[in-house]
């Protein structure tokens, strides 16, 4: 089956919050918290991202990525000119190794292509997604022990 990107919408907030809560759990499986104080801890989160990239990427777009008719992730890409920043990218973890993530990210990428943009973004070194966007092309281009920034210049090679 083919996935696709639909913009989100308004009745699209719950599963967005839901999308970013289960991209995260695998970041609080060793603390011993109550159910109620991991849902408030990732609230916040979840609130300060959208405060963060309201105020540095407003005009980012936020997408729902779909397979068939069901939603199985999220992308917000801020499309600025010649540099495009992928802000944030899940796919939930029960559809993921089926290649969504690279027809979604593929997709992308050509229509960067198009625009000769390049498309940046950050990942955690130890993220499995890493393999996938240096499948894709993407080289790092700076960050720390705990970031790697990534970039895909339009005119590398076309994504396998």
């Amino acid at each position: 089956m083919t996935a696709r990107t639909r913009p989100a919408t308004e009745a699209d907030e719950p599963f967005l919050r839901a999308v970013f809560a289960h991209s995260r759990d695998a970041d609080f499986a060793g603390l011993a918290a109550d159910a109620a104080l991991l849902a408030t801890i990732l609230d916040q989160q979840y609130r300060a991202q959208r405060a963060a990239h309201g105020a540095h990427h407003p005009a980012a777009r936020r997408e729902v990525i779909v397979e068939g008719d069901a939603p199985v992730g999220s992308i917000e890409v801020d499309r600025d000119g010649a540099g495009w920043t992928v802000l944030d990218f899940a796919v939930l973890r029960e559809h993921r190794g089926r290649g969504i993530g690279t027809q979604v990210l593929s997709q992308l990428l050509g229509r960067a292509a198009e625009a000769a943009a390049a498309v940046d973004l950050q990942v955690l070194p130890w993220n499995p997604a890493a393999r996938l966007y240096e499948r894709l092309g993407f080289v790092v281009v700076g960050g720390d022990e705990t970031r790697l920034r990534l970039r895909r210049d339009p005119a590398s090679v076309t994504p396998a």
